[in-house]
């Protein structure tokens, strides 16, 4: 008898705080929608500047400036070997197939100052220019892996690669 009342009380709290919580996510859902498509409208303009993305499909946009297409921005993912967890990537197509630019969105889960270090500018420019299938110096291709993240450098290069598949299976729409 003497724990009903606790338990009542504790059972109110947890709705109340239930409640509260579904309320601010409901409040907040839109705001952060329009600043995750916020976000992306600027990653786009980074990897491959035009006045307008029209999208074509999922995660391919194509860019333009005026009515001409300029080039592609494609997002892709790739799963890195060693953390196991997915890097995303938005990869800028020049419309002659060369990539203008690359950005990684995310590689948060990989190893501070080693994995992480493929967001930075001196890997992603080493893409610049390339077409075709991407892959580090170890397997053959031009990419030179981050020192101590040769999976993580590999899981760029597949999620470029496969920009590039798709910007081959897409170019020419949009125009």
């Amino acid at each position: 008898m003497k724990f009903i009342k606790p338990a009542v009380i504790l059972t109110v709290i947890c709705v109340v705080v239930t409640a509260a919580i579904a309320g601010v996510d409901l409040i907040t859902k839109s705001t952060i929608a329009a600043a995750e498509r916020e976000a992306e409208q600027s990653a786009r303009s980074v990897v491959l500047p035009a006045d307008s993305y029209d999208e074509i499909k999922d995660g391919c946009f194509a860019a333009k400036k005026g009515d001409k297409t300029v080039g592609y921005v494609i997002t892709t993912a790739a799963k890195s070997g060693y953390s196991g967890s997915l890097v995303n990537v938005m990869t800028g197509i020049n419309a002659d197939g060369t990539i203008a630019a690359v950005t990684v969105l995310s590689c948060d889960d990989e190893t501070p100052g080693l994995g992480q270090n493929v967001a930075k500018s001196e890997f992603t420019d080493m893409f610049v220019g390339k077409s075709g299938e991407i892959k580090v110096t170890k397997d053959g291709g031009e990419i030179v892996a981050v020192t101590s993240a040769t999976m993580t450098s590999r899981a760029v290069c597949d999620a470029v690669s496969q920009a590039t598949a798709i910007y081959e299976s897409v170019k020419g729409e949009g125009k």
